[in-house]
């Protein structure tokens, strides 16, 4: 599903049953992973990789050439600085681990 205002670049891949969510913005050669959910007002830079089933939070900022791993969770907010892990939640500036899923 893609919601009004968004804005995806070229040169990105985006799997199946991905919500990305009213404003957010999917830079140059993005892959969004399969179940993945795009929280409004997200703005993530180039070569981002979304794991599966991964949910990045409203307002969030994914740095270029990051990764969110499968089934994690990033906050509202926080700021990926540096890769996360699979299956767990994020928050902050930047971004830390405060919980595994």
């Amino acid at each position: 599903m893609i919601c009004a205002g968004v804005v995806v670049n070229t040169g990105s891949v985006i799997g199946a049953d991905v919500i990305l969510n009213t404003g957010c913005t999917v830079d140059h050669h993005n892959r969004i992973g399969d179940h993945a959910h795009i929280a409004p007002g997200v703005h993530m830079g180039g070569e981002v990789e979304v794991g599966e089933g991964a949910l990045v939070g409203i307002g969030a900022t994914v740095m270029p050439g990051k990764r969110i791993g499968a089934w994690s969770v990033v906050g509202a907010g926080t700021l990926v600085t540096r890769d996360v892990p699979d299956g767990v939640v994020v928050v902050g500036a930047p971004a830390r681990v405060v919980r595994e899923l």
